[in-house]
């Protein structure tokens, strides 16, 4: 694993492309025509907070003829989701305004938990068999409820979100702006008290937000992302890879007039590209520039 810190710049051409690498054949993850499905079928997610969660979000891209569909399936910790109002696990899905153009493919975990989820990317026109290759996976808008003391919630912050990665079959490096707020160890509210606090590695590096959500608004468009949204963003790449896995977590919520918060969550927004380029010397040399290229193959 190795660590990259890039400017402003690259990291908004690493984490979204935004159209700007068309030329040279990088598609961007396309969630606004995808219909997210759980748990093997249902079009709305209507499970229970207790059920293992599986989210596919399907025809998010298409490589060379080969339709793509990518695979959320928790592996590990026990999921639980917002658990106030009708929200519930009704949050996952997709993430964007308006509702007609939903441009992120977003993950709702309730406060003061986590829960490792492995990505895989499918083709689903070959009996779901994976599909390797080079791309870029990227998580936004991580920050934390407000800071300091309100209304009694924790300090120094309330829902301190945070992001690991795990494991993945090939290699993969990760890249953040130089003005990032997110920080790489946990504060002490971060992991909070009722999940086992992160093992942090070279091969396993934390993510955490580093600033409240007040005051910047939530990214509704990847290619048009405001300084301080693209400071709280974390972009993987990953090379001769299907899957890999992310460990997500939130701190504690607090209370507010005796109302418990950690019923309440928060969303993780997901966006990514990939590319077509079909010459092994030009996936070379895109991957040196910006970490992108992919050279799409099938692993059964």
């Amino acid at each position: 694993m190795r660590r990259k810190t890039l400017s402003l710049a690259l990291v908004t051409l690493l984490t979204l492309c935004g159209g700007q690498f068309v030329g040279a054949g990088i598609v961007t993850f396309d969630f606004t025509n995808s219909t997210p499905t759980f748990n093997g079928g249902t079009t709305f997610s209507n499970l229970s907070n207790d059920n293992n969660l599986v989210i596919r979000w399907g025809s998010i891209a298409n490589v060379g003829g080969t339709n793509i569909d990518l695979v959320a399936t928790v592996t590990g910790d026990a999921y639980k989701a917002n658990n106030i109002g009708s929200g519930k696990v009704a949050l996952n899905g997709l993430s964007g305004g308006p509702v007609s153009l939903f441009r992120y493919a977003r993950i709702n975990l309730r406060n003061d938990h986590a829960a490792t989820f492995a990505f895989t990317l499918v083709d689903p026109d070959n009996n779901d068999s994976q599909v390797f290759g080079d791309f870029d996976f990227s998580v936004l808008d991580i920050d934390s409820g407000p800071a300091g003391p309100d209304g009694g919630r924790a300090l120094p912050a309330a829902g301190i979100e945070s992001v690991q990665l795990i494991s993945q079959n090939g290699t993969a490096t990760w890249a953040t702006s130089g003005n990032t707020e997110l920080t790489l160890t946990p504060t002490p509210t971060t992991p909070g008290p009722n999940w086992a606090a992160p093992v942090i590695t070279a091969a396993q590096p934390f993510f955490g937000a580093g600033a409240p959500w007040e005051n910047v608004p939530n990214p509704t468009d990847p290619s048009n992302l405001t300084p301080e949204q693209v400071a709280r963003t974390v972009a993987f790449s990953f090379v001769n890879t299907s899957s890999f896995e992310l460990r997500l977590g939130i701190g504690p919520g607090g209370k507010i007039n005796e109302f418990n918060w950690d019923d309440g969550g928060r969303n993780f927004l997901f966006t990514g590209s990939i590319s077509a380029v079909p010459e092994p010397t030009t996936v070379l040399i895109w991957s040196m520039l910006a970490g992108l290229g992919m050279t799409v193959r099938r692993r059964r």
